[in-house]
């Protein structure tokens, strides 16, 4: 039996330096080691915020940097893997990206967004491209960010690539929240796979933030969902669920054997 146990940050939306992102980073991986997490997740931009070019711009770091190396040192002291949304420079180009943090602290796998959905991401982020499966806790994961989930075919290749679990950061308006509701349950069960959505806690200022991070099992049904409030959520996946789900749901079997030559 393979389990792995997801924490999820549901974060206040707020203006912080850096000083106050690694202290609210130690507060929730000290709470999630506490709870025996395997990996934490954050929201989309959790180091800079959503929404505000210049903060992005300003609060872009590489991935040799002094910010990032102190974030794995933090990582390493509470033994809990991190996926950190962040404002990446890369030479010229800045990116919309997610860092895995392993529980050594080492930055072992770093996803940029594919899709840029507005005007604010699209002056601010480069696109990046489809990533690679990365293993945490012995589990196959996939990356994507927000907007990228909204793309069957993103979700669909993960899987098809042996993914497991799927990681969202997100800062999804509550606008949108059918995305929530209706497309994060629909890509874990049309995939056979978990899928793990993190986003802001709801905000009535700035874009208003949707809340509702959740993680959905195979089957498509919610394992565990927050309120709207800033939270640390936390949820065992049972691995073999996958393999039951399919003995029942052949679509993930079906579409491979239709693709191929």
């Amino acid at each position: 039996m393979t389990m792995m146990t997801l924490a999820l940050l549901q974060a206040a939306p707020m203006d912080r330096g850096f000083s106050d992102v690694l202290n609210d980073l130690e507060a929730a991986l000290k709470d999630a080691a506490a709870q025996q997490a395997d990996l934490l997740l954050t929201p989309e931009l959790f180091v800079c915020g959503y929404g505000q070019e210049d903060r992005a711009r300003a609060m872009a770091v590489s991935q040799d940097s002094p910010f990032l190396r102190q974030v794995g040192a933090l990582v390493k002291a509470h033994g809990v893997g991190l996926v950190l949304g962040y404002s990446e420079q890369a030479g010229a180009q800045r990116y919309n990206s997610a860092a895995y943090f392993d529980p050594s602290g080492v930055l072992a796998h770093n996803y940029r967004k594919q899709y840029l959905p507005c005007d604010y991401e699209k002056e601010c982020f480069s696109t990046g491209s489809s990533g690679s499966l990365f293993t945490v806790a012995g589990v196959q994961c996939a990356l994507l960010i927000c907007y990228d989930i909204e793309f069957p075919e993103n979700a669909r290749k993960a899987a098809l690539a042996g993914a497991s679990v799927l990681l969202i950061p997100t800062a999804l308006n509550a606008k949108w929240r059918i995305v929530s509701d209706v497309v994060i349950p629909s890509r874990a069960y049309e995939n056979s796979i978990f899928v793990a959505y993190c986003d802001f806690a709801a905000s009535d200022q700035g874009p208003g933030f949707s809340g509702l991070s959740k993680v959905c099992g195979p089957d498509g049904r919610d394992l565990i969902r927050a309120n709207l409030t800033p939270a640390l959520i936390t949820t065992t996946l049972d691995l073999d669920e996958i393999r039951t789900v399919r003995d029942q749901l052949h679509m993930l079997q079906d579409v491979a054997r239709t693709m191929l030559p």
